[in-house]
């Protein structure tokens, strides 16, 4: 993921001046934190569940009370689904208007296509490639990779399994479509896998299309639904570029001839759900 902070300079020498505050510590705050990481400032969180975060991390937690140690400190609020009310109780506690910032400072309006793919954990990555292959069936014969993925997913399936992947993801203004019109109709394998790509498209009904009418047995598809991640304009910015449920995820394999078998929350990413479907 990239983060682009809107601030000038001068913002960002103030936050490299004084411990930076990150409240929430989910998946926009361990962003923000890697940021940090990369660009020297010192930071701590603040969480309403401090003593159990402290858990999960070597930094500083703190409750949202002591937050009156810091009177000085700029505080991002880290979180999507309650920004607002925790705007509301900051505000209750004491602290300036002047030093809450949100956590859409750190996001341009848009993430280029290019600057995603250069800037993607492919270690990680190569790991859920792996760790999902065991979804396959040692009966499969054929498995076609519709990721954005460097092929990774071949590395872990047996010499004897046809690997296919598909060429068609094109791009307009900087987002990716589903163009299948040079896929031979004919197309079929055992078993699909779509990683990290499917909220990504303009058209992801068209490719949730081909690949149930293109797949025989099971298909592996991963997709942050509305429920992880539900800030359209913070989809947006990083290219999430249609908004589905879990339950309208799922009817879409379903009304196609398919059931969910089971469903996983990605190992490297806490938005994103990994979901089976076999079909019926």
């Amino acid at each position: 993921m990239v983060i682009r902070l809107k601030k000038n300079n001068k913002f960002l020498m103030e936050l490299m001046s004084k411990i930076f505050i990150i409240y929430g510590m989910g998946y926009v705050g361990n962003l923000i934190a890697e940021w940090c990481n990369n660009n020297k400032i010192n930071y701590i969180f603040c969480d309403k569940n401090a003593e159990q975060k402290k858990k999960k991390t070597d930094k500083t937690v703190i409750f949202p009370e002591q937050l009156k140690e810091y009177p000085d400190s700029k505080i991002v609020i880290a979180s999507i689904n309650y920004y607002d009310e925790i705007k509301s109780k900051l505000e209750q506690l004491g602290i300036d208007s002047s030093r809450i910032f949100s956590y859409l400072d750190f996001w341009t309006d848009r993430i280029d296509w290019d600057k995603l793919e250069n800037t993607a954990d492919w270690g990680k990555v190569r790991q859920r490639a792996e760790i999902f292959a065991s979804w396959i069936a040692p009966s499969a014969q054929s498995v076609a990779d519709y990721s954005f993925e460097k092929n990774f997913l071949r590395d872990f399936l047996p010499k004897t399994i046809r690997y296919e992947s598909p060429d068609y993801i094109r791009f307009q203004n900087n987002i990716p479509y589903g163009d299948f019109s040079k896929i031979d109709t004919l197309f079929r394998v055992d078993v699909s896998s779509c990683l990290a790509m499917l909220m990504s498209f303009s058209n992801p009904e068209a490719v949730i299309d081909h690949m149930c009418i293109s797949t025989k047995k099971a298909i592996i598809a991963s997709y942050v639904v509305l429920e992880k991640l539900s800030d359209i304009r913070f989809r947006r910015s990083i290219n999430y570029n249609n908004d589905y449920t879990e339950q309208q995820f799922v009817d879409m394999f379903v009304q196609r001839g398919f059931q969910l078998i089971k469903s996983e929350q990605d190992p490297f990413d806490m938005v994103h759900i990994v979901y089976l479907f076999e079909r019926r």
